[in-house]
């Protein structure tokens, strides 16, 4: 699998999009980062939205950082972030889908906490993986879609 590198200016113009997508179809009262790498667009959206209530999930999804790494069963350590949610919008934002495996089972999560509703931001989606995937999420904002292993500006 080739891989594509992204700068700050391309996930800048990226979160831009996706801001203004939001702006003109949700209200989002909290934010939910998935760690680590939604941290960075998260708080970037938070800043381009007025939202304050950003909350990071931390879910494990690689083996290791390398580039490729191997996939494992998602890991999700702290869900008490997600106490509170209940009956309000909440914006799931993450820096990319592959498989989409992740956002599945934190969108069931979250949907257990009776948000009033849930939409999903993503910077990158990797059609490679996800073509192979029968029920593939819905994602409402998207960046850019790829086929490639991306590397972010944020990563080593």
């Amino acid at each position: 699998m080739r891989t594509k590198k992204f700068t700050w200016e391309d996930i800048s113009k990226l979160i831009n999009k996706i801001a203004n997508e939001v702006k003109n179809d949700f209200n989002p009262d909290v934010i939910i980062a998935i760690q680590r790498g939604g941290f960075i667009p998260a708080v970037y959206l938070s800043h381009l939205l007025n939202v304050r209530d950003i909350r990071p999930l931390n879910i494990i999804r690689t083996k290791d950082d390398k580039v490729m790494s191997e996939k494992i069963i998602p890991i999700i350590k702290n869900k008490m972030v997600l106490n509170g949610i209940r009956g309000k919008n909440v914006l799931i934002v993450d820096d990319i889908v592959g498989s989409g495996e992740s956002l599945k089972i934190v969108q069931k999560i979250i949907l257990s906490k009776k948000p009033k509703e849930i939409k999903k931001a993503i910077i990158l989606i990797n059609e490679i993986n996800l073509n192979k995937t029968k029920d593939k999420p819905i994602v409402n904002y998207i960046g850019k879609r790829i086929k490639a292993w991306a590397i972010f500006p944020w990563e080593k």
